[in-house]
């Protein structure tokens, strides 16, 4: 009954209207005349977690239009296939945003050698963006769009190698800001993605009231397991279990 609610919340999500919040804004942050407009990008195999994490948290940035953009307005299915969501605009009729989020995910490089407008829509969008956002492999499609030459940017570890093809300066941080460009790690740092973008756009205070309505406290985990402590036998299984993924980039990114 969960998983069939959540499904619901998701295929509605872009009919809610998203209540203000009263908070301390910033320079970046929106006026009670022109309000945010923040895009987070879908494609077929988007991670879902990717997305619905942040989205936790950018539901409740004050004064936002939400948009979810793809190539057409048909459903689009994550990676999780039961999970999937409607996209309110497409890349040829979205407005010029403020903010704009690229999810990772198993479909990243399908995505990037479609022909779909993706990589175009990037590249239009970024030169009037506060912020350039990406979380996990999404940081990959923004190398695609050249939207990462010169800048310090991160990804998922296992992803970490392909940042100098696209001139990424490796940076081994959860979240990295450098400039208008904010890239998180691996999935679950999509999380810390959004509130930093809530810290840059609204403040510490907004930041913290979310922090705390979440109840976001990210250690320790259950195993507390990290690049640095997990066991070799760990990191050898989960890279034979990602064996075929994986092959499929290094053939992709040659």
């Amino acid at each position: 009954m969960k998983v069939i609610i959540y499904i619901v919340f998701l295929l509605t999500i872009t009919n809610l209207s998203y209540g203000l919040t009263n908070v301390e804004t910033l320079n970046h942050g929106p006026t009670k005349e022109k309000p945010l407009k923040l895009g987070i990008v879908l494609f077929p195999g988007f991670d879902q977690l990717d997305v619905t994490g942040p989205l936790e948290v950018f539901s409740n940035f004050p004064n936002t239009k939400i948009y979810f953009i793809s190539n057409n307005l048909g459903t689009v299915k994550s990676s999780v296939g039961i999970i999937k969501i409607k996209p309110n605009t497409t890349f040829s009729a979205a407005p010029q945003l403020d903010v704009l989020f690229v999810p990772g995910g198993e479909g990243v490089t399908k995505a990037i050698a479609s022909d779909n407008g993706l990589i175009p829509f990037i590249k239009k969008q970024t030169p009037e963006l506060k912020y350039l956002s990406s979380v996990c492999t999404g940081a990959l499609i923004l190398g695609s769009a050249g939207e990462l030459n010169g800048y310090k940017a991160t990804t998922h570890w296992m992803a970490k190698k392909y940042l100098p093809y696209f001139g990424a300066i490796e940076t081994d941080q959860r979240v990295v800001i450098d400039r208008n460009l904010v890239t998180g790690a691996g999935v679950t740092s999509g999380f810390d993605v959004a509130l930093q973008l809530g810290a840059l756009l609204f403040g510490q205070n907004f930041v913290e009231k979310q922090e705390l309505l979440t109840e976001y406290f990210t250690h320790p985990t259950l195993y507390n397991t990290t690049l640095e402590s997990a066991s070799p036998e760990v990191k050898e299984d989960l890279i034979k279990e990602m064996a075929t993924i994986n092959k499929s980039r290094d053939d992709f990114f040659k």
